[in-house]
């Protein structure tokens, strides 16, 4: 039982995550010139990770 009940949350907590993120993923499928991109939270992280060791 407990199984089920895990795997049950786990799929409510991912379709709110994708409730929550609807109205961007709307946006970006009817401007399809916009590219999905990483690079901005990639460059505004990397002064951080450069600083750590391994």
């Amino acid at each position: 039982m407990d199984g089920k009940v895990a795997q049950h949350r786990r799929r409510r907590k991912t379709c709110q995550f994708a409730l929550t993120l609807w109205r961007k993923l709307t946006r970006f499928l009817e401007y399809l010139e916009l590219e999905p991109s990483s690079n901005l939270a990639e460059n505004s992280i990397r002064p951080v990770a450069l600083g750590r060791k391994n």
